[in-house]
């Protein structure tokens, strides 16, 4: 019997390509069946507005039989690349859809698999299963579907409370120790990371993303009493600005006791799922890994703290969030046989101090984006046009005005907006 695969109401673009052939050969890289058959299919969107903006994610219903047995359910998720052409060529030019793919077909079982040899049972999974990758005719990852385990994110316009940074910051502290010894015993698998994506050629979408949010904030700030200055600062900043961060985020190369680990480098609420056991979180997972760059691990610190935490943890609890995340590295790093020493508590925090202007990268043009209100948040080709076409009395929530004023008057003080 074929299979009839309904689609829901909500789903977008040319989804010709997802029917029983596509999800049979999905089902057969899984369980190494060649007898497999498609009864029926359901395909819904993943993700609503605002939380995925650089691919198209399809949730996948498929319900099948192998060899004549009784039939299975199962769900997983396809990512592929987004409607808009100009985001598609971002996507493209930097790499996102083949350094994904790198992760779940090489990268992440080649963590998976150190960890488990060097020190079975002390690490749970950090992340969703790779099922299937196509590049042609059309870009395709299938990976497992962390909702139908019971995974689901949190709030992005709350923030996370301290009990979820901690799990994320220690779950952050295993994925870079690891990390950091794969590049030692099989750099191959860690070279497609080396390259920094913000400096890729043709990356104008990218530099267009960051100066054009920059510059929209500072006639924004511009008219905030009080706040004038440092609106005038920003602007005058902003023709510099892509080229700062590039800085604030490239490898160390000059000096070979630098630690480097892969970044995820992207890792904010919506990019980190949860399961619960009680009421409280018991296990994350990250997800998107679009983005991966070999480079100093607090590029991935103060994007997270920049863009995730609740204002009160951001507040009130660095320092904790910290040193969970250094515990959790050093302990990683000496059960997987690291050579010593580790990069101490305290010169993690110089890393941070000296490459902060990362941090306000993510404050000026990460955060609006993860506190605007639902139903405001712009597509990310108006935001990237030449001209750019976006509603900031829209886009600038009243919680993100708040935030970047504080986060303001402090990166003003060190100097980082002369």
């Amino acid at each position: 019997m074929g299979s009839t695969a309904v689609f829901s109401d909500d789903v977008k673009g040319d989804v010709s390509w997802l029917d029983d052939t596509f999800v049979k050969k999905v089902l057969q890289r899984m369980n190494g069946d060649t007898e497999v058959s498609v009864l029926h299919l359901h395909i819904a969107m993943a993700t609503l507005p605002g939380e995925n903006y650089f691919s198209l994610m399809y949730r996948v219903h498929v319900e099948f039989s192998r060899g004549g047995e009784p039939m299975e359910s199962m769900f997983f998720i396809v990512k592929t690349l987004p409607e808009s052409e100009v985001v598609q060529k971002m996507v493209l030019n930097c790499g996102i859809f083949s350094r994904e793919t790198s992760v779940y077909s090489s990268l992440l079982p080649a963590l998976l698999a150190l960890l488990d040899n060097r020190a079975p049972g002390c690490f749970p999974q950090f992340a969703a299963k790779g099922l299937y990758y196509e590049v042609s005719p059309v870009h395709l990852l299938a990976m497992e579907d962390l909702k139908a385990s019971g995974f689901s994110t949190a709030c992005r316009q709350q923030g996370l409370d301290l009990t979820h940074c901690r799990l994320v910051m220690e779950t952050l502290g295993r994925f870079h120790g690891a990390s950091a010894v794969l590049s030692m015993c099989q750099p191959g698998i860690v070279a497609p990371f080396l390259f920094n994506p913000f400096t890729i050629t043709d990356n104008g979408e990218l530099h267009r993303l960051v100066v054009n949010t920059v510059s929209a904030l500072s006639t924004e700030v511009e008219r905030w009493a009080g706040y004038e200055a440092c609106g005038r600062k920003l602007g005058r900043l902003s023709g510099k600005f892509f080229k700062k961060v590039v800085h604030a985020m490239s490898r160390d190369e000059s000096s070979r006791s630098s630690f480097s680990v892969i970044n995820h480098l992207d890792l904010w609420v919506n990019n980190i799922m949860f399961s619960y056991s009680g009421g409280q979180p018991a296990a994350v997972r990250f997800v998107d890994f679009q983005m991966p760059y070999v480079t100093s691990p607090v590029i991935d610190l103060l994007y997270f703290l920049y863009t995730s935490p609740s204002p009160e943890v951001r507040a009130a609890h660095k320092d904790d969030l910290l040193t969970w995340y250094h515990a959790s590295l050093s302990d990683t790093l000496h059960k997987l046989g690291h050579p010593a020493p580790y990069p101490t508590l305290q010169e993690l925090l110089n890393e941070m101090e000296r490459r902060e202007f990362y941090g306000l990268f993510a404050a000026c043009s990460i955060l609006p984006f993860v506190l605007c209100r639902l139903g405001h948040v712009p597509a990310m080709q108006d935001v990237i046009a030449d001209t750019p076409t976006i509603d900031m009395h829209a886009f600038y929530s009243h919680d993100y005005i708040i935030e970047i004023k504080k986060m303001l008057q402090v990166f003003d003080a060190k100097g980082f907006l002369d």
